[in-house]
Order: C-alpha cells, then sequence, then structure tokens
C-alpha cells in the first residue's frame, strides 16, 4: 500500500506522437517539457491500482489539493511500451504479480488510463483505477511472436508431424536432451536452495524456479511425446557435476553460488531454446521453444538481478 501526496494524470506520450513538443528554428529540433516522462524512468515503475478513482484530489502542479492521504494496492510494474506506427503511446504493458519479473501476469493497458503520479519521498509512480481482481483476471497479453509460437504449436498438434530438421539445426532428440537436464538441474539445484537458503528473496526466487520449471517440463514431455522423443530423466554428467559442487558449498557462500550458478544455467538454456526456436523444425518441440523462451529470459534477468544484489 502507499499514501499519495501529489502528482499529474497526464504525460507526454499519451498526448501527442513522439517528439511532438514545440519545435526550434528549422522544424527538427524541439524542447521537451521539463516535466516530461521519459521512456527509460516508465520501464520498471511499479505501478498501483484502486477500484475507487482518488486522482481526481490531486493537482496537476505537483501539489497537493487538500490534506488527503488514498491507500492504493502495489500490483505490479511497467514491462513495455507500444507505440502506434505513427509514434503514438497506445498501450502500457504490465506485469501484474510475479517476482523480479517472474511468475507475473501481463496486461495491456490504454496509456489514457494511466496516471503518473509523486509519492512523499518525491519518487513518481504508476496508477491506474481498477480493482487488483479485474486486474488478475484480464487477458494475458501476447506479443505477436508469441501468438505465431501459440498458432504454430496448435497447428502441429493438430498435423501431428514433424517437418524436415534444416541442414545444421539441432536434431529435437538432442535438443529434448540438452534442454530436460538443464531442466532438471534448475528445479534439483533449487530445492537445495529452499533446504538451504535463510534469505527470503533466494527462498522465492527458488520456490519460483521450481514451479515454473516442473510446468515446463511438463509440455516438454506432452511435446517430444507428440514428436516421438523421448526427454532425459537424469542430469547429463556436466550438470550434475555442478549440482555437487553446489552441495558443498558452506555457510554465506551458498547463496551466491546457488543464484550465480542459476543465472549461468539460464544463459546457457536462453541460447538453447533461442536457437532451437528459430534454427530448429517446425514441430511440436520447436514450438514448445518458442512459448518457454520469454519466460526463460524473465528467469535469465531475475537471476543476474538477484545476483547483483548479494
Amino acid at each position: 500500500m502507499r499514501t499519495l501526496l501529489a502528482g499529474t494524470a497526464t504525460v507526454l506520450l499519451a498526448a501527442a506522437p513522439v517528439a511532438a513538443q514545440q519545435p526550434a528554428a528549422g522544424g527538427l529540433f524541439v524542447q521537451p517539457d521539463a516535466q516530461g516522462i521519459y521512456a527509460s524512468d516508465l520501464i520498471g515503475m511499479d505501478v498501483y491500482s484502486s477500484a475507487t478513482d482518488y486522482t481526481a484530489e490531486y493537482g496537476t502542479d505537483r501539489q497537493p489539493t487538500a490534506d488527503v492521504r488514498s491507500q492504493w494496492d502495489d500490483i505490479g510494474e511497467i514491462d513495455d511500451i507500444v507505440l502506434s506506427p505513427d509514434g503514438r503511446a497506445e498501450a502500457v504493458l504490465v506485469d501484474v504479480g510475479g517476482f523480479l519479473g517472474m511468475g507475473a501476469h501481463t496486461v495491456a493497458l490504454d496509456m489514457k488510463q494511466i496516471h503518473f503520479l509523486t509519492d512523499d519521498r518525491d519518487n513518481r509512480f504508476a496508477a491506474v483505477t481498477s480493482s487488483r481482481e479485474a486486474l488478475e483476471s484480464a487477458p494475458e497479453y501476447q506479443r505477436p511472436e508469441e501468438r505465431t509460437a501459440a498458432a504454430a504449436s496448435s497447428d502441429s498438434s493438430a498435423a501431428g508431424a514433424m517437418a524436415t530438421v534444416p541442414a545444421g539445426a539441432m536434431a529435437p532428440q538432442d535438443f529434448a536432451a540438452a534442454a530436460a537436464s538443464s531442466n532438471l538441474f534448475e528445479i534439483e539445484s533449487s530445492k537445495v536452495a529452499l533446504e538451504r537458503t535463510e534469505n527470503p528473496d533466494v527462498r522465492a526466487f527458488a520456490q519460483h524456479m521450481i514451479d515454473d520449471h516442473t510446468a515446463a517440463g511438463e509440455k516438454m514431455k506432452a511435446a517430444a511425446k507428440s514428436d516421438g522423443v523421448t526427454p532425459a530423466e537424469t542430469l547429463a554428467p556436466a550438470e550434475q557435476t555442478k549440482l555437487n559442487e553446489l552441495k558443498s558449498t558452506e555457510g554465506g557462500d551458498f547463496d551466491h553460488a546457488y543464484v550465480t550458478a542459476q543465472a549461468a544455467a539460464h544463459d546457457d538454456a536462453v541460447a538453447l531454446f533461442q536457437s532451437f526456436a528459430t534454427e530448429g523444425d517446425q514441430s511440436a518441440l520447436g514450438a514448445f521453444a518458442a512459448q518457454t523462451l520469454p519466460t526463460l529470459q524473465k528467469h535469465q534477468s531475475a537471476a543476474h538481478k538477484l545476483a547483483d544484489s548479494l
């Protein structure tokens, strides 16, 4: 919950196309409004919501219009901004819930419905008039490439057949073996972390890894079965060695060793899935790789952020 002190209910991006301020001589150069909000500041900005519209109680001069303090729900953060072909800000992609960007439900909100406010520490954040329940139950936003991957998965399942693998591309069986071992390492190492860590952020991260990768493992089994291949059920020697090393790490060094290992494992996993999704066949496993890649990229980012904080 957050107490509001001041705010503004408009943002330059929503009002006009990019760089639509008063031009200097010649029409090319502009002088942006000093109160404008930079796009780089929007990404990752906290988003709060309330079913009651409190924004009218605050003036547009960044000062309270009355001695009023209102409570808002912390529902997530801004993930991205979608611009129209003519440069207008059409939508704000908000990750609702989750942890470090993981497990979040991404929804697309009309930019005109977003209010940019300032708290008692002079920090800006975004607010929207909506209940948490409405945001959590809103349709999940899918980027065009994710919709394409979902369609490919549906087509592949319906066809029940596997396309020819391009020359030089990884074979489905090889991908399944590598992906399964990577997935299992992330689960097993995270189980060790739950037993050993006393850091709440590391614990939350580890639980997300177990939940997400267990679900991914089940999806991979179904895709592999459709393609007639069998994923590995045990760790490859390299992952087994890494797990053994992690188990032997003692004391205060464990958290850093675990999160660093997760960051490195996700670097490898992202490269593997990205390669197979773009260069492999268009089978069920290929569609699975494309669909899972965004989640792995969120894991990768979260692992590196957490490692930097330890």
